[in-house]
């Protein structure tokens, strides 16, 4: 599963030249449309619409969090994924985050990719401290890590 999203990953850096989130919903012609108006405890969502879709994104949250909401909604959106999904703090921050959804979880795993790309866990480089500069819940964080190859 990981190794297909950073295959989409890669493709779409070839293809738009950066893995900035806004970047490449510009380049899918997904609109983004930051409003007050999302249910209660929602941060993010993506609303497929057509052969695209739309994404909806919560204005006051602090940016490196908006950065992650934004790469999750992209995900379902570059994965496919049918009906309405919506991120909240409780599934972004949940201790069982692992027992959500399969597309909750490759949202995840994909707003990991784009966000975490390039980044070495080391004595200087904690998973706390990725996950506070990159907004990236520690959690996931430490998933994406256990999961990715280990390079030599």
């Amino acid at each position: 599963m990981l190794r297909r999203i950073r295959k989409k990953m890669r493709y779409l850096k070839r293809r738009v030249g950066s893995v900035q989130p806004h970047d490449i919903a510009c380049y899918k012609k997904l609109p983004i449309i930051y409003t007050y108006d999302l249910p209660k405890g929602i941060l993010g969502m993506f609303l497929p619409v057509g052969a695209k879709g739309v994404i909806y994104i919560r204005p006051d949250m602090p940016p490196e969090q908006e950065k992650f909401v934004l790469c999750h909604e992209l995900f379902h959106a570059i994965l496919k994924h049918q009906g309405v999904s919506m991120t909240s703090e409780e599934n972004m921050y949940n201790p069982n985050w692992l027992q959500i959804s399969r597309q909750e979880y490759e949202a995840h795993m994909g707003a990991a990719c784009l966000l975490l790309d390039g980044f070495k866990v080391s004595e200087t480089m904690s998973f706390s401290y990725i996950s506070k500069i990159t907004g990236c819940p520690e959690r996931i964080v430490e998933k994406y890590f256990q999961l990715m190859p280990k390079r030599k």
